[in-house]
């Protein structure tokens, strides 16, 4: 969010991730580090899922859950963006997505094509959302036929270099979580060697940090999923992570993230004009670049809270009922 904040309003404060001290330890907090954790992460608990129900597991309940934790959000969210793009150019402004398609983008068949097939062109952010969906399902794929198998190790690694070779990296960051998971119900990242744990911290943190266009000829997702990995293995082996983890303001914004991650961008292309016009005053000025973050902040925050809780959760517990009662 900081760092679409400011790409938006201060571009040139970005120049501290890429140059100087500051970017040693701004490096590893960029977009897509957050991208690959959040398919580390979502292939994680889709693993979760079918470790946990092992044979109860149901692809009929699953996938339509899945989907559904997405699609009807990024639908709401370009209904939002499609009405402040009316809005905002009947008081003269226009609405700036980023995108080559923009003069194609604002009708009905676009909004809910560019949902459906979760396309980024209404919400740039949005891109890797469709791998992201399909890793899931492919990681409950591989859970649910190689998990109990001895060389399941063997499938996973040739799993990584099909992806890798096919230059699907986003999937290959979800299988990186399957792996993940699998290691820790074997207690295989359990170390009690600090000198251990610094050099995946160490490692994790450069891989996290190196440059975009990629590093020794693999593409700089590949590094940023397996850095994100290594991190989070560091995590689970420090102690004192664990109550700051749990404190509940961090719980909270973890279970509102991925609403999150669908508002801010559009948010933070209307709230200023808004403003503007409110209080008829320049956005663009530093001294309200502050001001301008807080209220989109809030703006989201708020939205989110609301999307988690009457989209996110319950429209796909409702759902799951209903294809338990068809298919049962």
């Amino acid at each position: 969010m900081l760092v679409h904040f400011l790409k938006i309003f201060k571009p040139d404060f970005l120049k501290y991730w890429t140059a100087g001290t500051s970017s040693i330890f701004l490096g590893p907090f960029k977009g897509k580090v957050a991208l690959a954790l959040f398919c580390v992460v979502a292939g994680y608990f889709s693993a979760s899922k079918v470790f946990q129900m092992k044979k109860n597991f149901s692809f009929a309940e699953f996938i339509p859950r899945r989907y559904l934790r997405f699609m009807p959000l990024v639908l709401l969210v370009n209904v939002f963006i499609y009405l402040s793009h009316f809005w905002y150019s009947s008081v003269g402004g226009a609405y700036d997505l980023e995108s080559p398609y923009q003069k194609y983008l604002f009708s009905a068949k676009h909004l809910i094509r560019d949902a459906i097939y979760f396309d980024g062109n209404y919400n740039p952010p949005l891109w890797v959302l469709g791998d992201l969906f399909i890793g899931s399902i492919l990681v409950a794929f591989l859970a649910y036929y190689f998990a109990d198998k001895k060389n399941r190790v063997w499938g996973y690694i040739f799993s990584m270099l099909f992806l890798i070779a096919c230059g699907k990296y986003w999937l290959m960051a979800c299988v990186i979580g399957l792996v993940l998971r699998d290691a820790v119900i074997s207690g295989l990242v359990i170390m009690k060697h600090k000198a251990v744990l610094l050099l995946c911290f160490l490692a994790g943190w450069f891989m996290c940090q190196l440059p975009q266009k990629g590093f020794l000829f693999v593409n700089c997702s590949v590094w940023y999923a397996l850095g994100a990995a290594l991190m989070i293995v560091v995590i689970f082996n420090v102690k004192l992570m664990q109550p700051v983890l749990s404190l509940r303001p961090l719980v909270f914004l973890g279970d509102i993230s991925f609403s999150m991650y669908v508002w801010h961008f559009p948010i933070y292309k209307i709230v200023p004009p808004i403003m503007s016009l409110v209080f008829k005053i320049k956005m663009s000025s530093d001294s309200l670049a502050g001001v301008v973050f807080l209220v989109s902040s809030f703006c989201i925050v708020g939205l989110s809270c609301l999307s988690e809780k009457y989209i996110e959760r319950r429209l796909p517990e409702t759902v799951s009922k209903l294809c338990n009662r068809v298919f049962s």
